[in-house]
C-alpha cells in the first residue's frame, strides 16, 4: 500500500457550543470544528447558511512536498448577514484577500477593519475572532498552506509580525488576486507531475508578499502620496494630467511616478482609473442612476465607452453587473 502524508483534514463538526439563559433554557452559541487537537474553530449559529463558496478546491494528500510548502486550499467565499467566526491554535497558513464589503479581524488585541484589496495573514497558532463589518455582504479569496517549513518561511521572509497587506492594484493582471486564483486549476486537477509547480509557486507567492510588506514599513504614506490621492478623488469627472497634479502638489512628475511605484507598486494615471471604475462599481450596483448619468458623472465620453471600461474592468457589462446584484441582495 502506498504510504500517504496527511497535510490536512477536511473539518467535521466536533460539538456545539452552550450556554444558559436567563430562562434556564439551553443556548447554541456556535459549531465547534475540529483540525487537530488544539487546533479548532468555532462558528456563529447559522453561519453555513451565511456564506456561500463560489468556488472551492483543495488537494489535502501528497507525499513528500507537503513536508516542506504545500498551499492546499483555495476557496472564494460570498458572505452575507451577521456572522463569526473563532479560530483558536491554528495550525497553518491562511491568506484572505477581500474582493468586496468590509470584514473585521481581531488578533492580538488589535482591531482590523479590512476593505477592498486589504489582505490579512492568520499564522501558526494564532488566536483570532472574524466577523461581519459595515454593509450586507462580502467577498474574499481564501489560500490556506500547511507544511513544517511554513513557520521557518515567514519568519525569514520577515512577513511573520504582518498581518494586513494593502494591495491598490489588487485586480491587476499580476496582481495578488491572480496569483492566488493561479491554483485553483492546480488543486481542481491533482496531478501527481504538478505537485512540485504547486509547491513551487507556494513559495513565489510568499516572497511575493514579503517584497509588497517591505514597501509598507512605514505604516503612514508620505503626505505628498495622500494629497494626490485626496485629489484624484476630488476629480474623477476629469481626465487626469499627472503632469498637472505633480504641478499643484509642487513636485515633478518624476517624483510624482516614484512615489505611486515605490508605496503603492502602480503608476498614478494606473490608481486613478482603479478608483475610478470602484467608485463605478459602487454607483451601477446602487442603482440609483442610468447608466449614462454615471458616464457623465465619472467624465466618460458616453455611455457605450463606460459600458467598454467596465465591462474591461470589471468582467461583464453595467447592466449584466446591475442584475447580478440586484438578485444577490433579494436571496440574501
Amino acid at each position: 500500500m502506498k504510504n500517504t502524508f496527511h497535510v490536512g483534514r477536511r473539518w467535521n463538526i466536533d460539538a456545539w457550543s452552550w450556554s444558559k439563559n436567563a430562562d434556564g433554557k439551553n443556548v447554541a452559541h456556535g459549531s465547534r470544528i475540529m483540525r487537530f487537537p488544539k487546533s479548532f474553530d468555532i462558528r456563529s449559529p447559522g453561519y453555513s447558511k451565511s456564506m456561500k463558496h463560489v468556488i472551492e478546491e483543495d488537494w489535502y494528500d501528497v507525499y513528500p512536498y507537503s513536508l516542506v510548502l504545500w498551499p492546499h486550499h483555495f476557496a472564494e467565499n460570498f458572505r452575507s448577514g451577521n456572522w463569526w467566526i473563532k479560530r483558536n491554535n491554528y495550525s497553518g497558513l491562511v491568506m484572505e484577500l477581500v474582493m468586496e464589503g468590509n470584514v473585521v479581524y481581531e488578533c492580538q488585541r488589535k482591531k482590523y477593519v479590512l476593505g477592498a484589496g486589504d489582505l490579512f495573514l492568520t499564522y501558526p497558532g494564532d488566536n483570532l475572532t472574524i466577523r461581519s463589518g459595515r454593509g450586507e455582504h462580502s467577498r474574499e479569496l481564501q489560500l490556506c498552506f500547511s507544511g513544517t517549513a511554513v513557520k521557518l518561511l515567514v519568519e525569514t521572509l520577515g512577513i511573520s509580525e504582518c498581518h494586513t497587506i494593502k494591495f491598490p492594484d489588487f485586480r491587476n493582471s499580476g496582481g495578488i488576486a491572480s496569483r492566488m486564483r493561479a491554483f485553483i486549476p492546480l488543486l481542481k486537477n491533482k496531478k501527481p507531475e504538478d505537485a512540485p509547480t504547486n509547491s513551487l509557486k507556494g513559495y513565489e507567492l510568499l516572497l511575493f508578499l514579503a517584497e509588497s510588506f517591505s514597501r509598507m514599513d512605514d505604516p503612514c504614506l508620505p503626505s505628498l502620496l495622500t494629497n494626490a490621492i485626496r485629489a484624484m478623488e476630488s476629480c474623477l469627472h476629469t481626465p487626469l494630467s499627472v503632469k498637472g497634479l505633480a504641478a499643484e502638489l509642487g513636485i515633478c512628475r518624476t517624483t510624482l511616478n516614484r512615489l505611486f511605484r515605490y508605496y503603492l507598486n502602480t503608476t498614478p494615471h494606473t490608481y486613478w482609473k482603479q478608483i475610478r471604475m470602484e467608485h463605478a462599481r459602487q454607483l451601477v450596483a446602487a442603482g440609483q442612476f442610468s447608466f449614462k448619468e454615471i458616464a457623465a458623472r465619472l467624465g466618460f465620453s458616453s455611455s457605450l465607452y463606460f459600458s467598454t471600461s467596465f465591462r474591461r474592468y470589471i468582467g461583464v457589462s453595467p447592466s449584466v453587473y446591475r442584475k447580478e446584484q440586484a438578485k444577490r441582495n433579494n436571496t440574501v
